[in-house]
């Protein structure tokens, strides 16, 4: 009885596999498993664990990795307590500064001139997508002009540089607003009720605030050490 209940446990599939090969003509036809059941079978050890690091790997690579600093306002972990040199400590070995300035004096955003011209034509009255090689340089120097000139406060002509083959842009902010103007372009409506969500979060956040408020509790503030 025993016997009989051990036989009854799923064969590994690398035996499975390993008996179908077999050059014996009575063995290879007693191993013929369907797919249904093949993938029934339990897999070993090892195999899960190359898969898993397979399907780490490919996910890995459709990533695209960003980067956040962590800084420690205190070795103690008290609210609103800042110890100022263990901050700047921190600032100066993670190299933030050197990365802020480099950020200042460079470009924070580049893409060939195809990629901004298929991503933002809808923004220029008269813009039409798949445009490719000269084309898409010109069409994106005439948006650019554009969009200076119809939104000169928030985007600046000194905010663009024209590469060989890359466009070239200053600040983030600038990148933020295009995004925000092409979901607006491309969905009012969805862009609208979003607007209006926003508005109405921020107007129960305040309302909640202002029903939570003590006003005989002294505000805690934050003390800089």
């Amino acid at each position: 009885e025993g016997f009989c209940f051990k036989n009854m446990d799923n064969l590994y599939q690398s035996v499975s596999e390993l008996m179908l090969k077999s050059k014996n003509k009575f063995i290879k036809p007693l191993w013929q498993r369907s797919e249904e059941e093949a993938n029934r079978m339990p897999t070993t050890s090892s195999k899960k664990i190359r898969q898993s690091a397979k399907d780490l790997v490919d996910a890995l690579m459709r990533c695209q990795p960003h980067y956040i600093r962590c800084i420690k306002p205190n070795e103690e972990k008290l609210p609103m307590t800042i110890v100022e040199s263990r901050v700047v400590h921190q600032v100066r070995y993670l190299g933030m500064v050197q990365n802020i300035k480099v950020m200042k004096a460079g470009y924070s955003y580049r893409a060939p001139y195809e990629q901004f011209w298929n991503s933002f034509y809808m923004l220029m009255k008269g813009g039409r997508p798949g445009l490719y090689g000269m084309e898409a340089v010109q069409g994106v120097q005439q948006l650019c002009d554009y969009l200076s000139r119809q939104y000169h406060s928030d985007v600046p002509r000194s905010e663009w540089a024209f590469g060989q083959t890359k466009l070239f842009v200053s600040s983030p902010q600038t990148v933020f607003f295009l995004e925000e103007m092409r979901e607006k372009a491309l969905d009012p409506k969805g862009y609208a009720e979003k607007v209006r969500m926003h508005e109405e979060a921020d107007r129960m956040a305040e309302a909640a605030e202002r029903a939570i408020k003590n006003p005989g509790k002294k505000k805690q503030k934050c003390s800089i050490m």
